[in-house]
């Protein structure tokens, strides 16, 4: 029976664990050193809170604004997870304590994906829908940068319809062949570093080579990992460069396809953010134009045929992450501008 004077999000399940978790994580800090106060400590509060605050903020909304806030929860999840494990390598919690919390944190993970298949109603598993020749696609992807190549375009086409066992060993001659007959040109990317080169892939389209009104099935066959998460509206992609870093990618869709793009960009040598940071700045710069500051972001306009202005948002979150031996952050958001 529900309480009177309450909300509903203060029934759900996951609301109630992230509320332990959080009296949890403010009973444990309380005991760290006075120098964690305004890092370790103040960062742990912070991402535990944003939890609950997130689920109560989103709740109620529409199941695309739900998602997104649940979404962000996760994320403050992570981070929670990431202090957990600081928080026991410099001995301010017990390998007990440590335990607790990370039990409470899969608790909460597990609620948090119940609530976001509960908040709508005919959720569709978009990642059984991807093809079965997505493999040949992806083996077949680097013949698409060789340019004045019909036949190139003509075979990843054709084979895209066709059994990928039956054709395996004629895709493999194929690569051989035209790989070794074309003359191979250097990577425009390369010049940007490797982290713009691995997350930006391609030197066209407004993100990874997409754009926006792609259908999510196109990103899906696409994309060089399998999606993390996904609904009808969303997909969430994780990918690893080496041992420099990681990153990962949220694309949202609406009725005309592909509708905003967020990524999250994490360097683990904290003294690189400066030139990887300068490294994106500089490849925005050089594909849309000079950027202009607004509120402490790196913003470019551009203007599209079909989706109006296009804003393109950089900035660095390293700030975000206190505790030392955290990685870098930058931040890239790509949707278009509301009227």
């Amino acid at each position: 029976m529900i309480k009177e004077n309450t909300f509903n999000f203060e029934n759900l399940m996951v609301y109630q664990k992230s509320l332990v978790f959080i009296d949890r994580v403010y009973a444990l800090t309380e005991t760290f050193p006075a120098i964690e106060r305004f890092n370790l400590s103040d960062q742990f509060r912070r991402a535990a809170t944003s939890i609950a605050l997130n689920i109560g903020e989103g709740s109620g909304s529409t199941d695309k604004e739900f998602n997104q806030f649940l979404r962000i929860s996760k994320r403050s999840l992570k981070e929670c997870v990431v202090c957990t494990t600081l928080s026991k390598k410099r001995n301010y919690i017990t390998k007990e304590q440590e335990a607790e919390l990370r039990v409470l944190l899969i608790e909460i993970a597990k609620e948090q994906w119940i609530g976001k298949q509960d908040q709508g109603e005919n959720k569709r598993n978009v990642l059984n829908t991807i093809p079965s020749t997505t493999s040949l696609t992806h083996l077949l992807a680097p013949l698409s940068n060789l340019k004045n190549d019909y036949l190139c375009t003509t075979l990843i086409q054709t084979m895209s319809f066709l059994s990928f066992k039956k054709l395996l060993p004629l895709a493999l001659f194929t690569v051989l062949l035209l790989s070794a007959c074309s003359k191979k040109e250097k990577d425009p990317l390369e010049k940007y570093g490797v982290f713009v080169k691995t997350v930006m892939r391609t030197d066209t389209g407004a993100f990874r080579g997409f754009n926006f009104g792609d259908k999510m099935d196109s990103v899906l066959a696409r994309e060089t990992a399998k999606a993390t998460e996904a609904d009808e509206n969303y997909l969430y992609f994780e990918h690893r460069i080496d041992t420099l870093g990681s990153f990962d990618i949220a694309y949202d869709f609406d009725e005309n396809g592909l509708s905003e793009i967020q990524s999250f960009v994490y360097i683990n040598n904290i003294n690189k953010v400066d030139s990887v940071f300068n490294a994106f700045k500089t490849y925005f710069d050089d594909h849309f134009g000079k950027n202009e500051t607004q509120m402490g972001y790196n913003v470019w306009s551009v203007k599209s045929a079909d989706r109006g202005n296009i804003n393109i948002n950089l900035s660095d979150e390293s700030a975000d992450f206190t505790a030392d031996g955290t990685p870098g952050k930058i931040s890239i958001s790509i949707y278009p501008e509301k009227n």
